[in-house]
């Protein structure tokens, strides 16, 4: 089955889509989460075992994560990608999205060859996992920061122990995907439909914007 997702998989919202907003599976007037968000809703409220989607940036594990499901992003490479429509090719992945670990494991083991990644694999977490968090958030306003300090020491609290690090590499390397040099792959995808589309093809300003904007004017 096919399911909605923000448009050419570029956001992490739910809302980016010609058809409409993907509502969260719990609270209707709440995001769902993308790009991937159909398929995460649709694990969510039990319509399907599992899902995949695609995860360049975030687009599998921020849905799964809003919906309370499991996602799995693989190592680039391990799950085939022919067919997928590409958003950034040299970045993409096939997602995996479960309502639970052990599912979500089986069937990454079946979608693997169970070669490169064999579905005898473990992804739980050891029983004093360690989890990076970041040392400050400073683009957040103080209710979002609050929320998140509580969300630490609530893991915390749970036997987690937590690692404070400098984001500022891992933020700059996200840049990469849509401020760089990178987003020509977007442009190669989907850029000329985009450059081309008239105003009843629907196309997202947001979305249209990072490959045409970025790479038509920066000479890419």
């Amino acid at each position: 089955g096919k399911t909605n997702l923000d448009q050419f998989a570029t956001g992490l919202v739910g809302t980016r889509s010609p058809y409409g907003a993907v509502r969260d599976s719990r609270r209707p007037d709440h995001i769902s989460g993308g790009s991937s968000s159909g398929s995460a809703v649709a694990v969510a409220l039990g319509f399907a075992d599992i899902a995949i989607g695609t995860d360049t940036a975030g687009s599998g594990r921020v849905p799964a994560g809003l919906q309370g499901i499991v996602g799995i992003k693989p190592t680039i490479g391990v799950v085939s990608t022919a067919g997928v429509v590409p958003a950034c090719a040299s970045y993409d992945c096939v997602t995996i999205l479960a309502a639970d670990l052990d599912l979500a494991n089986r069937a990454m083991g079946v979608m693997a060859g169970g070669a490169a990644w064999p579905a005898s694999t473990h992804f739980a977490a050891p029983d004093s996992p360690v989890v990076a968090v970041p040392a400050t958030l400073p683009a957040l306003d103080t209710r979002w920061q609050e929320a998140f300090h509580n969300a630490v020491e609530h893991a915390e609290n749970a036997g987690v122990r937590i690692k404070r690090i400098d984001l500022s590499d891992f933020l700059a390397a996200a840049k990469l995907l849509y401020e760089g040099a990178l987003v020509a792959e977007r442009y190669d995808a989907v850029g000329e439909f985009i450059s081309a589309a008239s105003p009843s093809d629907l196309v997202d300003p947001t979305v249209a914007a990072i490959p045409v904007g970025s790479v038509a004017f920066r000479g890419f």
